[in-house]
């Protein structure tokens, strides 16, 4: 399978996963600070993934 099969899946997965922080920060779905630290984080590093594979395979 090809990376760039993974670009739309991958933005998908972290928009959800943002989303789900905002909602955990808010206070709408009340988990404890080091659930939403630690859903935060993977948003972030799945969206940073995305972002790199995105200018890969634009500007590369």
């Amino acid at each position: 399978m090809d990376l760039t099969g993974l670009i739309m899946p991958l933005g998908i997965v972290s928009y959800g996963f943002m989303l789900l922080a905002v909602l955990t920060g808010t206070r709408v779905i009340k988990l404890k600070v080091k659930y939403h630290k630690l859903i935060a984080l993977i948003a972030m590093i799945g969206a940073s993934i995305h972002l790199g594979l995105v200018i890969f395979y634009s500007y590369l």
